[in-house]
Protein backbone atom coordinates (compact mmCIF):
# COMPACT_ATOMS: atom_id res chain seq x y z
CA UNK A 1 0.00 0.00 0.00
CA UNK A 2 3.03 2.47 0.88
CA UNK A 3 4.34 1.77 -2.29
CA UNK A 4 0.81 2.31 -4.62
CA UNK A 5 0.30 5.86 -2.61
CA UNK A 6 3.42 6.98 -1.58
CA UNK A 7 1.56 10.12 -0.43
CA UNK A 8 -0.73 8.84 1.14
CA UNK A 9 -4.45 8.58 0.46
CA UNK A 10 -7.01 11.97 -0.16
CA UNK A 11 -10.37 11.27 2.01
CA UNK A 12 -12.39 13.68 2.42
CA UNK A 13 -9.98 16.44 2.42
CA UNK A 14 -7.09 14.98 4.63
CA UNK A 15 -3.94 12.99 3.65
CA UNK A 16 -3.45 9.83 5.34
CA UNK A 17 -0.59 8.57 5.29
CA UNK A 18 0.06 4.87 5.26
CA UNK A 19 2.78 3.87 7.73
CA UNK A 20 4.29 0.15 7.22
CA UNK A 21 4.58 -0.05 10.51
CA UNK A 22 0.80 0.12 11.27
CA UNK A 23 0.52 -3.25 9.46
CA UNK A 24 3.28 -4.81 11.44
CA UNK A 25 1.46 -4.28 14.59
CA UNK A 26 -1.71 -5.18 13.26
CA UNK A 27 -0.48 -8.51 11.80
CA UNK A 28 1.28 -9.17 14.73
CA UNK A 29 -1.59 -8.48 17.36
CA UNK A 30 -4.04 -10.84 15.50
CA UNK A 31 -1.29 -13.51 15.36
CA UNK A 32 -0.84 -13.28 18.83
CA UNK A 33 -4.70 -13.25 19.65
CA UNK A 34 -5.20 -16.69 17.36
CA UNK A 35 -2.31 -18.32 19.20
CA UNK A 36 -3.68 -17.57 22.61
CA UNK A 37 -7.40 -17.19 21.19
CA UNK A 38 -8.10 -13.96 23.03
CA UNK A 39 -9.13 -10.44 22.03
CA UNK A 40 -7.29 -8.70 24.69
CA UNK A 41 -4.29 -8.29 22.57
CA UNK A 42 -6.06 -5.79 20.37
CA UNK A 43 -6.13 -3.48 23.20
CA UNK A 44 -2.31 -4.48 24.55
CA UNK A 45 -1.27 -3.49 21.52
CA UNK A 46 -3.24 -0.55 21.24
CA UNK A 47 -2.16 1.00 24.38
CA UNK A 48 1.56 -0.04 23.30
CA UNK A 49 0.70 2.53 20.19
CA UNK A 50 -1.35 4.76 21.47
CA UNK A 51 -2.91 5.37 18.19
CA UNK A 52 -6.96 5.36 18.38
CA UNK A 53 -6.97 5.05 14.46
CA UNK A 54 -6.00 1.32 14.28
CA UNK A 55 -7.98 0.43 17.07
CA UNK A 56 -10.59 -0.66 14.50
CA UNK A 57 -8.57 -2.23 12.42
CA UNK A 58 -6.55 -4.04 14.89
CA UNK A 59 -9.59 -5.45 16.69
CA UNK A 60 -11.33 -6.30 12.76
CA UNK A 61 -8.03 -8.78 12.50
CA UNK A 62 -7.54 -9.77 16.14
CA UNK A 63 -11.50 -11.14 16.13
CA UNK A 64 -11.18 -13.04 12.48
CA UNK A 65 -7.92 -14.61 13.31
CA UNK A 66 -9.25 -15.45 16.40
CA UNK A 67 -12.21 -17.11 14.55
CA UNK A 68 -10.11 -18.67 12.21
CA UNK A 69 -8.25 -20.36 14.78
CA UNK A 70 -11.03 -21.66 16.89
CA UNK A 71 -12.57 -23.17 13.71
CA UNK A 72 -9.28 -25.16 13.28
CA UNK A 73 -9.61 -28.49 14.92
CA UNK A 74 -7.92 -28.73 17.86
CA UNK A 75 -4.36 -30.76 17.56
CA UNK A 76 -4.27 -34.26 18.68
CA UNK A 77 -2.76 -34.84 22.03
CA UNK A 78 -1.57 -38.44 22.89
CA UNK A 79 -3.74 -39.61 26.30
CA UNK A 80 0.50 -41.06 27.74
CA UNK A 81 1.71 -38.92 29.52
CA UNK A 82 5.25 -39.24 27.71
CA UNK A 83 3.94 -38.60 24.51
CA UNK A 84 4.52 -40.29 21.12
CA UNK A 85 7.98 -39.75 21.39
CA UNK A 86 8.93 -41.87 23.89
CA UNK A 87 9.50 -41.30 27.52
CA UNK A 88 10.66 -38.20 29.40
CA UNK A 89 13.52 -37.80 29.88
CA UNK A 90 14.73 -38.56 33.65
CA UNK A 91 16.18 -36.28 35.75
CA UNK A 92 18.66 -36.77 38.93
CA UNK A 93 16.92 -38.52 41.58
CA UNK A 94 16.28 -36.41 44.72
CA UNK A 95 18.77 -36.52 47.14
CA UNK A 96 18.28 -39.70 50.13
CA UNK A 97 16.68 -42.23 46.94
CA UNK A 98 19.64 -42.71 45.50
CA UNK A 99 21.24 -46.12 45.37
CA UNK A 100 24.98 -46.29 46.29
CA UNK A 101 27.41 -48.90 45.29
CA UNK A 102 28.59 -51.37 48.06
CA UNK A 103 32.18 -50.35 47.18
CA UNK A 104 31.17 -46.67 48.58
CA UNK A 105 29.84 -48.43 51.47
CA UNK A 106 32.01 -50.43 52.12
CA UNK A 107 34.68 -48.30 51.84
CA UNK A 108 32.84 -45.90 53.78
CA UNK A 109 32.44 -48.60 56.85
CA UNK A 110 35.94 -49.66 56.90
CA UNK A 111 37.11 -45.90 57.41
CA UNK A 112 35.06 -45.47 60.03
CA UNK A 113 35.71 -49.13 62.15
CA UNK A 114 39.20 -49.04 61.28
CA UNK A 115 40.60 -45.54 62.13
Amino acid sequence: MASLFPDGILFDGIVYRILPGGYAVIGAAALTGAVSHTVSTAVICFELTGQISHILPMMVAVILANMVAQSLPTPSRPEEPNGPTGPLKQGPEPMGTQQSSGMVTSGMHQAYHHG
